[in-house]
């Protein structure tokens, strides 16, 4: 099995785990040593243009990949895709140089802005030639395009504490000077693309059409943006600095413990695809295989919840100087709560996915945004941070019950999944009161909720050791 892992290695799988790493040392280090104030606006920075570039984008990077896997107009793809982020940044950018004169009092607030936005606009011209080198399948090379960024992050990072004081213009120039890296780099390996021809007329018709087959991707873009951003945007429009460094914490953590979600789902999509297409047909133990992986992704996500609460004010606050623990710890439970429904919700709509509703995807997104800004405008002006976190807890409940009432497929009985979801979390919420009713120090309370949730997860069968051996075969493990 450890030759076939290391075989199966890729440049990709590389790259992920690398941004990662030095993603969580970037995010960890600008936390502890910005105060709050300034990490609050960088994140509430960022939040804004990366919604604002992922919606310039227009959706077409995935068109364009699609056209260049399989080998449509390649020659053309890349110039023009280039000309559209050029010609729509440098618009934005423009109008928000204008923007930041007509409006002096909104930029005196939020003057990082215009900083930043030169930081993403650079990413945005990279990102033309990420794409085609995914499409074209040179991994190699999106590996070097791809992690650059992050790592001279990180170095500098390193450089600039062993010259305090870490100050946010020092990390905004740094951000410039690292997106900047990636930009030239990106121009330097773009020679090596197949589809490398920045010659030619300029082909208007074909453009509009490009554009018009990204239409029904750009509305999920904007939605998907929009669902994992706007309670920062808001927050930031409507509460003080403090409340979104503090919140944009709890939900960069949270976020970082889905990671099992996010390595996983990648791998089990295609196979996933194939044997719920051939369950249509054999309603056999394929269904099984669907329900213990179902089973074992609620267990792992009511696990992270267990010891994320069990362990966050303690370690947080001694990671972070006492700023983030104790603060936090109602808006990470209601964020970590929302881990057994997102794995669920992420299962449910590969079977979607898997069989092209992609209209119905795209309406359920639509509702859970509406219902997660509509609980943001009403409950953010009476609770801050906790009022997001509430908003969005809603917000995903809601999504579930929307899923599992309208899924109805043939030999797959969707209704068994309320189960393990309700049967894991409530394992782990009994675990953790008993734990802390017994015990009054933190590594006890550990030992203890541990040794319980196992226990009832073993007592009520959620895991059984054949388990195993079906997951395995189901993600295509061989020994």
């Amino acid at each position: 099995m450890k030759k076939k892992f290391i075989r199966d290695i890729s440049a990709s799988s590389l790259q992920f785990v690398l941004n990662q790493l030095s993603g969580i040392f970037i995010f960890y280090i600008t936390s502890r040593y910005l105060d709050k104030n300034s990490f609050g606006e960088l994140n509430w920075s960022v939040a804004v243009l990366v919604t604002i570039f992922n919606i310039l984008g227009g959706g077409i990077d995935q068109i364009v990949v699609r056209k260049i896997a399989s080998k449509k107009d390649t020659d053309f793809l890349l110039k023009i895709y280039l000309v559209h982020v050029l010609t729509s940044g440098s618009i934005f950018y423009a109008a928000l140089l204008i923007s930041s004169r007509v409006f002096p009092g909104f930029f005196s607030l939020h003057y990082l802005l215009v900083f930043l936005a030169v930081s993403q606009l650079f990413t945005f011209f990279s990102l033309p030639f990420k794409q085609v080198a995914t499409g074209e399948e040179q991994f190699r090379l999106l590996f070097y395009m791809s992690t650059c960024a992050n790592l001279v992050k990180a170095a500098g990072l390193l450089v600039l504490l062993r010259f305090p004081p870490l100050n946010m213009m020092k990390v905004v120039y740094l951000y410039i000077l690292s997106t900047a890296i990636e930009l030239l780099v990106c121009l330097m390996f773009s020679k090596t693309l197949k589809s490398k021809s920045l010659s030619g007329k300029w082909n208007r018709l074909y453009y509009a059409d490009l554009i018009k087959e990204s239409l029904p991707q750009l509305g999920s873009v904007i939605f998907n943006s929009a669902v994992a951003r706007f309670d920062w945007i808001l927050l930031g429009l409507m509460a003080s600095s403090q409340v979104i460094a503090e919140y944009s914490f709890a939900y960069k953590v949270f976020e970082l413990s889905t990671l099992p979600l996010l390595i996983l789902a990648p791998l089990l999509l295609p196979r996933f695809t194939r044997f719920f297409n051939s369950s249509l047909q054999e309603p056999n133990d394929k269904t099984n295989e669907l329900f213990v992986l179902l089973r074992i992704e609620m267990i792992c996500a009511a696990f992270i919840i267990l010891v994320l609460n069990i362990l966050w004010v303690p370690v947080i606050d001694g990671l972070t100087n006492h700023k983030y623990g104790a603060v936090n710890r109602y808006n990470i439970l209601l964020l970590s709560a929302c881990m057994p429904f997102l794995f669920l919700n992420n299962f449910i709509w590969t079977i979607h996915f898997a069989l092209g509703r992609l209209t119905f995807i795209f309406r359920i997104i639509s509702i859970t945004f509406i219902i997660n800004v509509v609980g943001d405008l009403i409950l953010i002006p009476f609770y801050s941070g906790l009022g997001a976190a509430i908003a969005f807890f809603s917000a995903i409940i809601i999504q579930t019950f929307i899923y599992m009432k309208n899924t109805r497929i043939r030999a797959i009985p969707i209704e068994k999944a309320w189960y393990p979801l309700i049967s894991c979390t409530l394992i782990a919420f009994v675990s953790g009161i008993l734990s802390k009713w017994i015990f009054s120090n933190t590594w006890l309370q550990l030992y203890c909720c541990l040794t319980i949730f196992i226990l009832l997860i073993s007592a009520t069968r959620q895991f059984r050791v054949s388990d195993w051996l079906i997951f395995k075969k189901a993600i295509g493990i061989t020994l």
